[in-house]
């Protein structure tokens, strides 16, 4: 990538441009990358300055670039726009494709437990629709299915992802959580997935990001997929809310393009009509002004776990009369995953609890 006279917008910018051993040039805009705001509005501007050639984003960033018109800026020199973090939504890729004009986005899969990507898609080599490619040299895949360990030949069962090599660290500092991330020297990544004839892997989600309804496993990906196609939902996201009868129910959360308003009744009908299995249909439907997102901009689906589970238990402690002299947030904490902290007069503190406990959810009275 070769540089030249920087633009007024790239200069605001203080991107450093580092040499690599291929002889490539690596462009950083910044400290904050992608969370910067100003890096998305001039995102095109800056291709054209710096005459980028490969350009990576994770999805979420896709979906506002997206929104941002090319206008006049040369982006001939932009050959390839590489994705991962998360899985790339299909109607994301196809409004940034609308945007750009190139031809397909790259996948790659990696951790930072894998010092890097352990798939990818081959220059040359189309892609295959939500896939993350195929696996890199010295790279070992396994799925594990039940107790079951799958190491070829291919098409492999859907299961969690595994891997061992050289690339895969040595383990936590805490020797506990080591233990769990391993199972006879393979990493469990904690991904569902599913391994084609041919060696591409599509990841199919977390594995604690199933919703479990009343013993039905619902993939959140389908609410999610359907929901991006309704006119003005940029980001969306499903996850589980707290059910006193069926455990837990699917819960969407969307946010809107500039400018887009989002009737939360017509989303709701419209994914209820593009969704074929019962159980996936989401009990409740939320527009929120702004999607939570990790420092990557992976959207933070604990957080929106957080979000459901205090709606839930405010709306059962309303039904009971409770609301007004008992309060609940919804918590998590890396030790001790979600739960319930309750505050309520002595009178109503068993009752408060009582009611709470018929949700899946630890909880705790505080004083």
């Amino acid at each position: 990538m070769t540089t030249r006279c920087r633009s007024a917008a790239a200069a605001r910018f203080p991107a450093r441009a580092y040499r690599l051993a291929a002889g490539t040039t690596m462009v950083i805009p910044g400290p904050a990358g992608a969370r910067d705001p100003a890096l998305v509005r001039h995102f095109w501007q800056i291709i054209e300055t710096y005459r980028i050639n490969i350009a990576g984003n994770v999805p979420t960033i896709l979906g506002a670039l997206a929104d941002v018109p090319v206008g006049e800026s040369d982006i001939s020199t932009l050959r390839v726009t590489a994705t991962g973090a998360s899985i790339c939504p299909p109607e994301i890729e196809r409004r940034y494709l609308a945007t750009w004009g190139g031809a397909c986005i790259q996948q790659l899969y990696g951790m930072t437990e894998l010092a890097g990507a352990i798939t990818h898609d081959v220059h040359g080599v189309k892609p295959r629709a939500e896939s993350v490619g195929t696996r890199n040299p010295l790279v070992e895949l396994a799925i594990l299915e039940g107790n079951k360990l799958h190491t070829g030949p291919w098409p492999s069962p859907v299961g969690e992802l595994l891997t061992r090599g050289p690339q895969v660290f040595a383990g936590y500092v805490d020797k506990k959580q080591t233990d769990e991330a391993f199972r006879d020297g393979w990493l469990r990544t904690g991904d569902i997935c599913r391994i084609d004839a041919d060696g591409f892997v599509y990841i199919l989600g977390r594995a604690k990001d199933v919703i479990i309804r009343g013993g039905h496993n619902i993939d959140p990906r389908a609410i999610e997929d359907a929901a991006l196609a309704f006119p003005g939902v940029a980001l969306a996201a499903a996850v589980g809310r707290p059910d006193t009868y069926a455990g837990e129910v699917p819960m969407l959360f969307v946010s809107a393009q500039p400018g887009a308003h989002i009737d939360p009744n017509a989303l709701a009908a419209f994914v209820q009509d593009n969704i074929l299995e019962p159980p996936a249909r989401p009990r409740v439907v939320s527009v929120i002004a702004e999607m939570p997102v990790t420092p990557v901009g992976k959207i933070f689906k604990p957080k929106l776990r957080e979000i459901a589970a205090g709606e839930a238990a405010r709306e059962l402690l309303a039904l009971e009369g409770l609301s007004g002299e008992v309060s609940v947030d919804a918590i998590t904490d890396p030790s001790r995953g979600l739960y319930l902290s309750v505050k309520a007069p002595p009178d109503k503190a068993e009752t408060a609890e009582r009611l709470l406990k018929k949700f899946p959810v630890k909880v705790e009275l505080r004083p």
